[in-house]
């Protein structure tokens, strides 16, 4: 615990330089992203209403997003906005800022929205509510992350990552495979990858890092259009630029988590 003084009237706080994540006081998502604090999968029992699988992703410094589903069943959400409230952040589908409010529509019911204490999301556990659109109330939730997640960005600085690259070495069970190509290009100042992984799979990530920050390092993610009230998944890829023109990276579905590693080779 910090060491406390009092000097002349005022209540000072000698805080330790490596102190525990659970004794850092968190105040914005860039502090959530630094380090991977709240990145991750989480298995979150609902009351009487399955399992919430739960992944936390920074798709930028200071952009935490949310996405999952609630087992046996449940269609994907993926919740682009957040807004801090004091010690509470909330995970919702619409735009938070109080400018956009007079022009949304409410007709159709609630979404779903998560609202969760910030201070034990950036300890890597979940304290709060889920709320979707079969519950009544606000359900609890508590638990702890089951696994953390590679970093988005923050690569060496050195060469862009930029090219195209063919796919030499994957997982058994990954959604990519050996032979597909994976292609980065910088377009109005940020990284956009596009997956080609054979005959039935191929997306298109536009939403990625800063192409002057990022360095050796890569990441990007589809967006979800506002009018679709956060229903769908998130597919996304980060990694790093190699030696000998090699990439090594992980690939992210909302249903299957994180997937990797993969290498490819620059063509």
């Amino acid at each position: 615990m910090p060491t406390i003084f009092v000097l002349a009237g005022f209540l000072l706080a000698a805080t330790p330089a490596f102190a525990h994540p659970s004794e850092l006081a968190i105040h914005t998502m860039e502090e959530l992203c630094q380090g991977g604090r709240a990145e991750g999968s989480y298995e979150l029992k609902l009351a009487g209403a399955g399992v919430l699988r739960l992944h936390l992703l920074c798709t930028a410094p200071g952009a935490l997003i949310a996405t999952g589903f609630v087992e046996p069943d449940g269609e994907p959400f993926s919740l682009i906005h957040a807004a801090i409230d004091g010690d509470t952040i909330s995970f919702v589908s619409f735009h938070p800022g109080a400018d956009e409010a007079p022009s949304m529509g409410g007709i159709g019911g609630p979404m779903v929205r998560l609202r969760f204490s910030l201070s034990s999301l950036g300890a890597s556990q979940i304290k709060g509510t889920y709320q979707g659109p079969q519950t009544k109330f606000p359900l609890r939730v508590a638990g702890a992350r089951a696994e953390a997640f590679p970093p988005c960005g923050g690569g060496a600085p050195g060469p862009s990552a930029e090219g195209y690259y063919e796919i030499t070495q994957a997982p058994a069970k990954g959604s990519l495979k050996i032979g597909g190509v994976i292609g980065l290009e910088v377009i109005g100042g940020i990284q956009r990858i596009f997956l080609i992984g054979g005959e039935d799979f191929g997306a298109s990530l536009y939403n990625g890092l800063a192409g002057e920050v990022a360095g050796n390092s890569f990441c990007a993610s589809v967006g979800i259009d506002d009018d679709e009230h956060g229903r769908g998944p998130i597919l996304g890829v980060r990694g790093t630029l190699g030696k000998e023109g090699e990439i090594n990276f992980s690939y992210f579905s909302t249903r299957h988590g994180m997937q990797g590693s993969f290498i490819a080779k620059r063509h």
